[in-house]
């Protein structure tokens, strides 16, 4: 997992060959996005990503693994 500067996300890791992104939170859920396109993915390279896709990846739905 990559760590992110956020208040909100904790680290993430992305499979661009699955489009699957995997998000760990500060509060301990990790959660898999699946069908994210690698321009969405690029956000977490970048400090508060939530901030700008969140709304997205809850719109699109997540599945909580952990």
């Amino acid at each position: 997992m990559i760590p992110v500067i956020s208040d909100t996300v904790h680290s993430f890791n992305y499979d661009p060959g699955t489009e699957e992104l995997y998000v760990q939170f500060h509060s301990g859920g990790l959660y898999l996005y699946r069908n994210i396109s690698d321009d969405i993915a690029d956000y977490f390279y970048y400090p508060h990503p939530w901030r700008q896709v969140g709304r997205y990846l809850i719109s699109h739905g997540g599945e909580r693994i952990g």
